[in-house]
């Protein structure tokens, strides 16, 4: 079946998910950061 062409074709897309998820969460951590003052500023 078309099961190998499926998961080469989800894989990467799984893979970018959990990229854009982790600059998500980074971004969400620096504007807690920011927000509540605990930022040092250089």
């Amino acid at each position: 079946m078309h099961s190998r062409l499926l998961l080469q074709a989800i894989l990467p897309i799984e893979q970018g998910k959990k990229r854009l998820y982790n600059i998500m969460a980074l971004f969400s951590k620096g504007s807690l950061f920011l927000m509540s003052g605990n930022l040092p500023v250089a």
